[in-house]
């Protein structure tokens, strides 16, 4: 957690020309579909991506299962389709093999990894690569940051935006090297009878999966996600007596739903 600040900053100037190349590339190549790919912590990045892009580039983009694309046949294979492929080791077997058919299909992989030697940098069409020490824990914070970063930057350049790009590297100037200590308090290893269930709705999602991962990971408790709407509709179903509950609220959106679950909670 200490290195993620410097690795921020280090990251996004380090990399505005290949971010401005790149953007250039993917004009030319104009997709009329994105498929997503990825496993674990890269699919809660990969369903950030998702949203940012249909939000900010009006392209439909969506997350594939690897192995839909792996054992079955896809139906869209004729269309100008780019795929991107999230990989921090970018060494994940299903990841590569799936990016592997839908290149010899003829469509152009862009991969997003921490390791420009990996299996799925070298078969892809085009790479952005972190550049960054490996983890320090199982837990792969730092990495996921930086995905999310470079997600934002990629859709950022590609939409030409220049206030979007300037609000971007505004922040990285004036970003205050705090680190952030999370209390665990009651929510300890030996307390496993407890649940926590994280709410959220659109592009908060990808970080209500990201936190769920993180409390399985590190403190070996059960966490499970999901939709604001859901668990308005199925609120018993979704939870126990004195389990936790986290919301977490990206936009005003769905404000309103969430106080009122918040409220009858």
């Amino acid at each position: 957690v200490d290195e993620i600040p410097s690795s921020i900053k280090k990251f996004t100037y380090m990399n505005k020309e290949l971010f401005e190349n790149l953007s250039d590339k993917l004009i030319i190549l104009n997709p009329e579909l994105i498929i997503i790919l990825g496993h674990g912590s890269s699919e809660s990045a990969g369903n950030y991506l998702s949203h940012i892009i249909k939000k900010y580039l009006n392209i439909p983009a969506f997350q594939m299962m690897t192995s839909d694309i792996e054992y079955n046949k896809i139906c869209f294979l004729n269309r100008n389709i780019l795929v991107i492929s999230i990989s921090k080791s970018g060494e994940t077997i299903d990841v590569i093999n799936a990016s592997k058919k839908l290149l010899n299909n003829g469509h152009p992989v862009l991969s997003i990894t921490n390791n420009k030697n990996s299996q799925l940098a070298k078969i892809s069409t085009f790479n952005i690569n972190f550049n960054d020490s490996s983890e320090i824990c199982a837990a792969f914070s730092k990495s996921h940051v930086l995905s999310l970063l470079a997600s934002l930057l990629l859709v950022a350049h590609w939409s030409k935006n220049e206030k979007f790009i300037n609000e971007i590297y505004y922040s990285m100037d004036n970003f205050d090297e705090i680190t952030a200590v999370f209390q665990v308090d009651n929510l300890s290893c030996t307390n496993k009878s407890k649940s926590i269930l994280i709410i959220s709705e659109g592009i908060g999602m990808s970080n209500a999966q990201e936190l769920a991962v993180k409390f399985k990971e590190m403190y070996r408790i059960n966490a499970n996600v999901c939709t604001a709407n859901a668990f308005w509709h199925a609120d018993d179903s979704y939870i126990q007596e004195n389990d936790y509950i986290i919301f977490i609220l990206m936009n005003d959106d769905c404000k309103e739903l969430i106080n009122n679950i918040a409220e009858s909670t």
